[in-house]
């Protein structure tokens, strides 16, 4: 597959792993030889490494490349019981800390637009995957003189908005002494005409 490998739903081993069906075979095979050699989740990480990791470049390329295969839903949906590990004589005592918890963003749908901010974004939480929903945006303390700009495709009629800031993690990371300003749409052939027009009038 393309987009993706792997969705994952829990952050620990093998669980709440889900598969595009044309990867099953690879993924069985490949389990199915290694399987005694080593637990099936560090495996599962194995495949990525062959698919997309370059041997001439460092830990940190490879690590994106398989990021890009590999998407993690927050909160986790699975927790791990019990305690017995797949190693032998190994107890293992985990349990998904990310489990049921809040969601740190809400999935919504925004109109089509062109986004742009002045901050610094942190952590890789940008702007543009906060507009599809994919995320929630985090940035660097702002400053005087900052912005936040959407500037929609096509005409749209607002009604109303929300922007909903800080979440449960970082109650204190919130937008203070903020300004919402809305610029009306001005069709531009129209303003052209009406220019062109006025300039005939003058002569």
């Amino acid at each position: 597959s393309e987009d993706w490998m792997i969705l994952e739903f829990s952050q620990l081993g093998f669980i709440g792993k889900m598969f595009q069906s044309p990867d099953i075979t690879l993924i069985v095979e490949f389990i199915f030889m290694f399987y005694k050699e080593k637990p099936i989740d560090w495996l599962l990480d194995h495949i990525l490494w062959v698919k997309v990791c370059n041997p001439e470049k460092d830990a940190k390329h490879c690590d994106r490349q398989k990021s890009n295969l590999r998407i993690r839903f927050r909160p986790s949906l699975f927790q791990h019981v019990g305690l017995h590990s797949s190693l032998a004589g190994k107890i293992q005592k985990l349990t998904d800390k990310d489990f049921l918890k809040p969601l740190l963003h809400k999935i919504h749908v925004n109109p089509p637009a062109e986004v742009s901010t002045s901050l610094k974004v942190y952590q890789g939480h940008t702007l543009e995957k906060t507009y599809v929903g994919e995320d929630f945006f985090w940035a660097v303390t702002p400053v005087a003189g900052d912005y936040i700009l959407f500037k929609f495709d096509k005409p749209v009629n607002v009604e109303r908005y929300l922007f909903h800031s800080g979440n449960p993690e970082h109650p204190g990371d919130i937008l203070l002494n903020t300004t919402v300003e809305v610029l009306p749409f001005q069709n531009e052939e129209l303003v052209l005409s009406r220019e062109t027009k006025d300039k005939r009038l003058e002569d």
